[in-house]
């Protein structure tokens, strides 16, 4: 219940802003991170997304990193959102998703396991250059419990087709930063409002 208290008190600024039309949010993007969990291992994600009509996405992520010493997690994850504009800056997103996951444990047999994932989101323009977002995510891809997840960030646009930025992501097994960039394309690719 605290971790769902701190993200919404690190998201619940972005409304205020959301008043104030930047211009519509951007679904048309590929990203490269790097993901470090526990501040320990380095590892890499791979993921993008594109608006397939006014209000629904389709997304896509791999990524490949080490949670725990000794543990090596490939997971690969493929869904679908639905979008609905409830400020002029200002998103929520439902979304359910198929993730399989390869989790090897030195000296043990690879573990397959794959799941759904069912997502909520929120995605605003704090500024013209700044979007916030966070996520709570019911994900019972990796074991048989369903795990809840937790995931804040930002997006600081440099130029108007491209971003660098990070999120927190909060799980049972670990907290993972990931710090990157994202390229955007077809009609992401508009002016930026300042």
């Amino acid at each position: 219940m605290k971790r769902y208290c701190v993200l919404l008190a690190a998201i619940a600024p972005a409304a205020a802003f959301a008043q104030t039309d930047f211009g519509p949010l951007r679904y048309d993007y590929v990203a490269a991170n790097l993901a470090v969990p526990e501040l320990d291992e380095i590892g890499i994600e791979v993921d993008g997304s594109t608006a397939v009509t006014e209000n629904l996405v389709v997304f896509g992520r791999y990524r490949d990193f080490e949670p725990d010493a000794g543990v090596e997690q490939q997971s690969m994850q493929i869904g679908v959102g639905y979008f609905w504009k409830i400020q002029p800056s200002l998103d929520l997103m439902a979304s359910l998703s198929y993730a399989d996951n390869d989790i090897d444990r030195r000296g043990l047999p690879l573990e397959k396991e794959e799941g759904l994932i069912l997502g909520g989101h929120v995605r605003g323009w704090m500024t013209g250059r700044v979007e916030l977002a966070g996520s709570v995510l019911l994900d019972n891809s990796k074991g048989s419990d369903t795990d809840t997840v937790v995931e804040f960030g930002l997006q600081y646009f440099r130029q108007a087709n491209w971003s660098v930025g990070g999120r927190i992501r909060d799980d049972d097994d670990a907290t993972t930063l990931f710090l990157g960039v994202r390229f955007y394309f077809g009609a992401s690719r508009r002016p930026l409002v300042l």
